[in-house]
């Protein structure tokens, strides 16, 4: 039994002895990737690099905005900061013909029989017929084709002056109609455009020149030659001119002077444009004529162009700066020539 019972024993043992062996040779199996240890693409790869651009197209220069009290718009009449004055640039074309106040007086020609302007705007037709949708200043002026003597007095002017004492700038500054205010009248033939203007000023300050005339009591002129092709347009562009003029340095007695300051491709002095002045009782008389060469339009009875004259107000003497505008456009903007009102040669 003994014996049996060893035997059996001995048979388990080397049973197990041979399992023992065959497992040691099994690989365990690998385990399962879970998300958390699963690579990214950040910790498998090198970073992008950040997309290149081309360098950046140069701008063109400020220059392109003419230094006035409104080379940006002005929200509302309480504005009163100094403008940036930007540096002159070429002097306007001496192609302009000079005033002669002996010449007779050319006259301009007459519309072409059946002539009209691109539709929809018939401006240079006799009867004029505003676009169905009005979005200009209503502000309208009527040149009477007259050629005046060009003394400083609008006595002998035969139309009724328009007045122009909207507050358009510097309201904190204007006193009242003594301190500023303004009216005009306007006449053309075939060579001039002329502007007769009475301004109420009770202190006279003109100490600046050139591209800051503005900085002194001064008349401008905005004028858009092109009013058939871009009525709508609320930018300005290469046909919109803006003209500053100087009844007198120090006095009303001294240098006379034109600027122009837009386009600014002929920004200068314009001697050919002629200017008189007088005092009188409380503020002064200015003339003016500027040659439609300036414009570079052939005026014809009926024709209509954009148009404001305003009156820029400096009281004090010792100093060049602007106080207030007045203007015959109530809602004068200089960046926006659909607020210039408009100017009908008769």
């Amino acid at each position: 039994m003994r014996g049996t019972l060893s035997r059996i024993t001995g048979i388990v043992i080397i049973a197990l002895a041979m399992l023992s062996c065959n497992l040691s040779t099994v690989t365990a199996p690998e385990p399962t990737p879970t998300e958390a240890n699963t690579p990214t693409p950040e910790d498998t790869a090198t970073q992008a690099l950040p997309p290149t651009f081309p360098p950046p197209i140069a701008l063109p220069s400020a220059t392109s905005i003419p230094p006035t009290e409104t080379q940006t718009e002005i929200p509302t009449n309480t504005n009163t900061s100094t403008p940036e004055v930007l540096p002159p640039t070429e002097t306007a074309t001496s192609t302009i013909i000079p005033y002669d106040p002996n010449s007779t007086p050319t006259p301009p020609p007459t519309i072409p029989s059946g002539y009209n302007s691109a539709t929809p705007h018939p401006y240079y037709t006799k009867t004029f017929t505003p676009p169905p949708v009005i979005n200009r200043s209503p502000s309208s002026v009527t040149a009477v084709q007259f050629t005046p003597m060009m003394d400083g007095d609008w006595g002998d002017w035969p139309n009724a002056e328009t007045p122009s004492g909207y507050v358009v700038f510097g309201l904190p500054n204007w006193k009242n109609s003594n301190d500023l205010n303004s009216s005009f009248k306007t006449a053309y033939d075939g060579n001039y455009l002329y502007f007769a203007v009475k301004v109420l000023d009770d202190v006279y300050s003109q100490n600046s020149t050139g591209n800051s005339l503005y900085l002194g009591d001064s008349v401008e002129i905005l004028f858009d030659a092109n009013l058939d092709g871009d009525y709508y347009s609320k930018s300005l562009s290469s046909d919109d001119f803006q003209i500053g003029i100087s009844a007198g340095k120090k006095t009303i007695d001294g240098p006379k002077e034109a600027y122009l300051w837009y386009p600014t491709t002929i920004r200068g002095t314009i001697s050919q444009i002629l200017v008189a002045s007088r005092y009188i009782e409380g503020g002064y008389e200015l003339e003016a004529a500027i040659p439609w060469s300036v414009f570079g339009v052939t005026p014809y009875s009926g024709s209509h162009y954009g148009f404001a004259l305003s009156v820029s107000d400096n009281d004090n003497p010792s100093k060049a700066a602007q106080d207030s505008m007045v203007s015959s456009a109530s809602e004068r903007r200089f960046l926006n020539p659909t607020t210039w009102g408009d100017l009908i040669l008769q």
